[in-house]
């Protein structure tokens, strides 16, 4: 049984222009310890099969189950990272991470800073835990809303495009960071992102969605000759331009790609 399954799903929701028609008869399918890559145009809905997922939004029909539970709110088993890592400035790391635990209404023992603490120590950030948010660089950032997500101990990881903000060489060093971490810690894991190459590198299968409203396009597993030790390894693997140059296609971008090789 997948771990996470949207059974036909369609959502319509009202705007000051009208009615709008996000997602259509949408289906996929995630085994537990995958990590899956959904990619499509801008505006297609890929944030909003996210929110599904999380609990936030409702669809006007079909289903959402994770765990082989229908989702019917938001739930400490479904973590979420978005693009910025809205790190309250007022607040030091360790209690910026002590946050999701919180508004989970969970007791914060002792035992959960220790937790928290030993996290931090191990992304490197352990000795910013009494520091402000204003003293971290944008990668240390994301690490420590990565720390925030982990700490309800949730099973499933959203990331909502966790890397666009950063720089291209930092974009890169967290890919590496943040791979190693969640499949050490055997996570369930759904990225949405508009870089190709970053989902290649990073995931078992890549779902790529139409325009709006979205529909699956195309379930495309990632096979690389050799067991993938790290995104960046993964970028050198002869088959990485082939996976790369199927998801154009199927993205319908018409304007020619660079051909990518493993040289």
């Amino acid at each position: 049984m997948p771990f996470i399954e949207l059974k036909d799903i369609s959502l319509k929701y009202m705007t000051l222009e009208g009615e709008t028609h996000a997602l259509s008869g949408l289906s996929i399918d995630v085994e537990q310890g995958q990590f899956v890559g959904i990619v499509g145009p801008s505006g297609c809905g890929k944030s909003t099969l996210l929110s599904l997922i999380a609990g936030l939004i409702k669809p006007t029909s079909g289903q959402v189950l994770v765990g082989g539970t229908p989702v019917k709110g938001p739930s400490a088993q479904v973590g979420y990272m978005l693009q910025q890592d809205y790190l309250f400035e007022w607040r030091t790391i360790e209690q910026n991470c002590l946050l999701g635990l919180e508004l989970t209404g969970s007791a914060i023992r002792e035992s959960s800073r220790q937790q928290v603490a030993e996290m931090l120590t191990d992304y490197g950030l352990g000795s910013f835990q009494k520091s402000y948010p204003r003293h971290l660089s944008g990668g240390m950032r994301q690490r420590a809303a990565l720390v925030r997500t982990l700490a309800t101990s949730p099973d499933v990881l959203l990331l909502d495009e966790p890397f666009s903000a950063l720089d291209y060489h930092t974009r890169l060093a967290m890919q590496e960071e943040v791979y190693e971490i969640l499949r050490a810690a055997r996570k369930t894991v759904l990225l949405v992102t508009h870089d190709i190459p970053e989902a290649v590198a990073m995931c078992d299968r890549v779902y790529v969605l139409t325009k709006r409203p979205g529909r699956v396009k195309a379930d495309i597993h990632i096979e690389l000759a050799e067991v993938r030790p790290s995104p960046m390894q993964a970028r050198k693997a002869p088959e990485f331009g082939k996976f790369f140059n199927r998801i154009w296609e199927e993205l319908d971008v018409h304007v020619q790609p660079v051909e990518l090789t493993s040289k």
